[in-house]
């Protein structure tokens, strides 16, 4: 008796309409890409069971009729982009386990769907787009041309240091960097390392 009256008080204190607002009803955990920091090759084959599904669910949800060729070619082209940052992690010898999302790999590839292949982008045939782009660093190109790519698309510079520090690193470049004419590797280990030694 004692036992029904105990359940019974549980369930009179059970607010249902605050469980459903706070969507515990239907929780479970998202799916996530981990790239570990020893992993110098990562690929999203690594990533949860679910991942790869729930990406393209989230891209055809922005883009409903983006075809099975240009899907697949965005999503290679945001893995490429993963790959790098995790092979530049793994190269850095103290490299750290991060998490990549659905939403932030989804959103690459829309990013480069949307700039590359549709319509409006005056390039409908992605066998027409060119990767590397003309612009990529190289060490046939000046220490400011690369410099400049990776202020422009660096994900350590654009998304993960403060306004603070990156711009102590663009005067740390200017300084110390420019006149020993570094190569784009160089220059994107010192982007890594400097975002290391100036976190908080």
């Amino acid at each position: 008796m004692y036992q029904n009256n105990k359940n019974k008080n549980k369930m009179d204190n059970f607010d249902l309409r605050k469980y459903l607002a706070e969507g515990r009803l239907f929780e479970e955990d998202k799916p996530v890409w981990t790239i570990e920091g020893w992993d110098d090759s990562p690929t999203i084959e690594s990533a949860d069971k679910g991942y790869v599904e729930a990406v393209v669910r989230y891209i055809k949800s922005t883009h409903p009729n983006i075809s099975d060729e240009d899907l697949k070619k965005s999503m290679e082209v945001a893995e490429e982009t993963w790959y790098n940052e995790g092979r530049e992690n793994a190269k850095s010898g103290d490299g750290e386990d991060f998490e990549v999302s659905v939403e932030e790999f989804a959103d690459g590839a829309i990013e480069y769907y949307e700039d590359a292949l549709t319509p409006d982008s005056g390039n409908g045939d992605e066998d027409d787009y060119e990767w590397p782009p003309a612009n990529f660093p190289s060490i046939k190109k000046s220490f400011d041309h690369n410099l400049k790519w990776y202020i422009d698309n660096d994900p350590y510079l654009n998304r993960h240091m403060s306004p603070d520090v990156k711009a102590a690193f663009l005067n740390y470049a200017e300084k110390t960097l420019k006149p020993s004419n570094p190569s784009p590797d160089e220059i994107k280990d010192a982007i890594y390392k400097f975002y290391i030694k100036n976190q908080k």
